[in-house]
């Protein structure tokens, strides 16, 4: 439940104009040498601690 959310919003970012992150994910996915799972891990962590500004969870739902 909570994967899913994070995930939409994450993505939202990552196109966003505003995501200071974008160039180093597209080198990461065009270096090739992490796994997909891999690679949407960094991306939820940057998101989490960039855009999120470090939050804990309980923080970002309530």
């Amino acid at each position: 439940m909570f994967y899913k959310l994070i995930e939409r919003k994450r993505d939202e970012w990552l196109k966003s104009n505003g995501c200071t992150v974008g160039n180093l994910t597209r080198y990461i996915e065009e270096k090739g040498k992490l796994r997909d799972a891999q690679i949407e891990a960094v991306k939820t962590y940057l998101f989490l601690k960039i855009k999120c500004k470090n939050k804990p969870l309980w923080q970002l739902f309530s």
